[in-house]
């Protein structure tokens, strides 16, 4: 499955929307503009809560933890020590998921147990930052929450 992700240019907190391959608003995130931990919260497109990302500030490395609203499932995603490209680690209570290729360049892919479940990768010319994402398998809206994590640790400085 096709989903188009949009993050909103002129914005003083973090907002995403998600979209499929014929333009219908599948989900949606909206960050706290007064919150210690830059919590951000994401909506399916009838206004119910699925995911809290919560950042921790006080770390060397950072990091972001994503709470699924449905299963009570805590998603960690944590960015690893590397010199020359930013290396993740993403762990949840069942699985483990490997990122393979660029995050800089937003041309990767997210393994689970060394199978492709997701590939992501940024499009050039358009206003604002826009990922086109192919999601295989039964927990699509998990990687959504995911990459949305991967993003704000990747491109965001004010969780710093």
């Amino acid at each position: 499955m096709k989903i188009y992700m949009k993050q909103k240019v002129f914005s003083l907190v973090d907002k995403y929307k998600l979209y499929d391959e014929n333009q219908n608003l599948l989900f949606y995130t909206e960050g706290t503009l007064f919150s210690l931990s830059g919590m951000m919260k994401m909506y399916d497109k009838n206004k119910k809560l699925i995911f809290t990302f919560k950042h921790k500030i006080v770390t060397i490395l950072p990091r972001v933890y994503v709470i699924d609203h449905r299963t009570n499932e805590e998603v960690i995603i944590k960015k690893n020590f590397t010199f020359f490209y930013p290396r993740l680690q993403i762990k949840t209570r069942s699985n483990s998921y490997v990122i393979d290729g660029s995050l800089l360049q937003y041309k990767f892919n997210v393994l689970k147990d060394n199978v492709k479940v997701a590939s992501v990768k940024k499009q050039i010319l358009s206003w604002g930052d826009t990922y086109e994402l192919d999601i295989k398998g039964e927990y699509s809206d998990l990687i959504l929450a995911i990459l949305i994590g991967i993003d704000t640790i990747i491109h965001n400085d004010r969780y710093k």
